[in-house]
């Protein structure tokens, strides 16, 4: 079953289907993500691929704590001898250098360490990772977009979540990446396990919206993990009884073969044999060997004739017959 997210924008629903385990099985589980959590939220910390999303929640943040103006540059720091207005902008100017920092992962930190002011901070993280500032950079995102493909190793939300990050960056620009562009680039570079998904998806009357589209591939991937999870399963069972049965003959076979001083043709001859020979042997073995034993002397079975007691006695009575005489 699909996940349901019924409130937020676009992107926001992408996100916590792609952010949502639709299976217990490991292998899809939410991807992990940095988190920056204060008193005012939780937002993803700043990488390479989510710049345009930090800025707009640190901005909303930077607001909160009346520091946004001092980061945007559109308010003077007062002079020193007016203490009061002075220390103030200070303690915002610090509040808002340290949410700065601390929001973004260790990589993005090392653009920004040895800088003092947020403003610089600010300016040196656009200068950095606004890709979508200047037409080469938006050139290269759809370059990305279109040469992205899924990594067999990897979780298919993996490749979803790139892909949906390469879709938003450049949106509301001359290069915007649309929601057909996405479906399309998405259906004709899934992995060939996705094959039977992808026909039967090409033939439905009506195309799915990008979200829709999205959630049905993480519902196929976490259906085909389960069958082979399953599958794995159940060789391993299989497997394992066989191993078994093919060593108790084995021991079987070598236990009789030195009793009975080899029994050539029989269950010894087993060894060198497929596992599916080895117990067809063992059955026809018990079977030629299971039968009850007929003793020749006194036509009794259960014994044979060497053991045969009717035999020992008549010839003792005979031995001492024979000595009467």
């Amino acid at each position: 079953m699909a996940p349901s997210c019924t409130r937020g924008s676009q992107d926001e629903l992408l996100f916590c289907i792609l952010s949502l385990s639709i299976h217990p099985n490991e292998e899809l589980h939410p991807l992990p993500k940095e988190r920056y959590r204060c008193e005012l939220g939780e937002i993803d910390k700043l990488s390479d691929i989510n710049f345009p999303q930090w800025v707009r929640n640190i901005r909303a943040f930077l607001r909160g704590e009346n520091s946004r103006q001092i980061v945007l540059e559109q308010e003077e720091e007062p002079p020193a001898d007016e203490y009061t207005k002075w220390k103030d902008y200070q303690s915002r100017n610090g509040v808002a250098y340290a949410l700065i920092f601390v929001s973004c992962t260790s990589e993005i930190q090392e653009y920004i360490i040895g800088l003092d002011e947020a403003a610089d901070m600010w300016n040196r993280l656009h200068e950095k990772l606004d890709t979508t500032a200047s037409r080469a950079g938006r050139t290269m995102l759809a370059r990305q977009f279109n040469q992205s493909k899924p990594n067999p190793t990897e979780p298919i939300q993996k490749y979803l979540s790139k892909l949906v990050q390469l879709h938003r960056r450049p949106a509301g620009t001359e290069q915007a990446i649309t929601d057909e562009a996405l479906s399309s680039h998405l259906i004709s570079t899934l992995l060939a396990s996705f094959n039977s998904f992808v026909d039967i998806i090409l033939h439905q009357p009506d195309g799915d919206t990008m979200e829709n589209l999205i959630s049905k591939v993480i519902e196929a991937a976490a259906t085909a993990s389960s069958c082979n999870n399953e599958q794995t399963s159940s060789n391993t069972s299989i497997t394992s009884g066989t191993v078994t049965d093919t060593t108790s003959i084995t021991t079987s076979g070598n236990f009789r073969k030195a009793s009975r001083g080899g029994n050539r043709g029989g269950i010894g001859q087993v060894r060198g044999m497929g596992m599916i020979g080895q117990a067809r042997a063992r059955a026809n073995w018990k079977r030629g060997h299971q039968e009850p034993i007929s003793c020749w002397y006194c036509g009794l079975r259960g014994h044979r004739e060497s053991d045969c007691r009717t035999k020992q006695r008549a010839s003792m009575v005979k031995g001492t017959t024979h000595q009467q005489k």
